[in-house]
């Protein structure tokens, strides 16, 4: 493999992530009351009042769809720069591949930058093996 056809690899993996974000998922998980008790008691809750037929309630936790709801729109425009950033790093390190001198440092760098990220090991594996194959180790 030349250093042409790993720059189209790269560019492959950057219009890959482009064009399908939606491969990538991210799960929350809400939580209502979470306890944790290493010995003795981790919650004690005394109700007292109300009579027959009341509804005294010592302790009561919800949650809904609608606690996520509040931060979808911070969410959405993190992974969108998230997303863009990963693009931006592939195209730097495909414009590096053409270059009639790449920069060892720079490419380095962004690899070791995208596998301390949320980045795939499949992206990044890919990435690294087609740079070495070019570059060296």
């Amino acid at each position: 493999m030349d250093a042409k056809q790993a720059s189209i690899v790269i560019d492959a993996l950057a219009d890959g992530v482009k064009s399908d974000p939606g491969q990538f998922t991210i799960q929350i998980k809400n939580v209502g009351l979470s306890i944790v008790s290493n010995g003795g008691i981790g919650l004690s809750v005394n109700v007292t009042g109300g009579m027959a037929g009341s509804k005294t309630i010592g302790n009561q936790v919800s949650v809904d769809g609608g606690n996520v709801e509040l931060s979808a729109g911070r969410a959405n425009a993190a992974m969108v720069q998230q997303m863009n950033q990963l693009d931006a790093a592939l195209r730097e390190i495909s414009r590096q591949l053409k270059d009639e001198h790449p920069d060892k440092g720079v490419i380095g760098s962004i690899i070791e930058s995208l596998q301390k990220s949320w980045v795939p090991a499949s992206i990044t594996a890919v990435v690294t093996v087609v740079t070495k194959s070019i570059l060296g180790a």
